[in-house]
């Protein structure tokens, strides 16, 4: 008796073949014009493509700019029209307010509140002052 078990029979393995190389003469004649040819003709495709394709976006360049231009005139005049509409707004609230009602009214209309009075602001011409000045210096005898 042992102690390790045998192995088992595995099947025979078929003897390997030896590769042989062949004689100059039968060996086989690569094609390299062939492939040479077919590399060149997918540079110079690609090569058009690509010039094709630069072509097309120096077109849109004029486009791009032209079209910036307008988005940023667009984009001041809704500046100026979200201003506006604020100012808007604010009137509109105002007017509307009843704390602010009594105000309002004395801004829009020609009536004023029985406790104030009214100043008028008076020019006078620089000639008539000055000798109204000289007169009144004097006490006439």
């Amino acid at each position: 008796m042992t102690a390790l078990p045998k192995p088992p029979a595995s099947a025979p393995t078929p003897p390997t073949r030896r590769v042989v190389p062949l004689p100059a003469s039968k060996r086989p004649k690569y094609h390299y014009g062939a492939l040479t040819l077919e590399t060149s003709l997918k540079v110079c495709v690609n090569s058009v493509i690509s010039v094709a394709a630069i072509a097309a976006l120096s077109n849109l360049i004029p486009y791009l700019v032209s079209h910036r231009a307008k988005l940023h005139e667009i984009r001041t005049q809704v500046h100026e029209t979200e201003l506006q509409v604020n100012q808007l707004q604010d009137k509109f609230s105002r007017s509307f307010d009843p704390s602010q009602a009594e105000s309002v009214m004395i801004e829009q209309s020609a009536r004023v509140n029985p406790n104030q009075r009214r100043v008028v602001w008076v020019e006078t011409p620089k000639a008539q002052t000055a000798s109204e000045n000289t007169v009144g210096d004097r006490p006439e005898d």
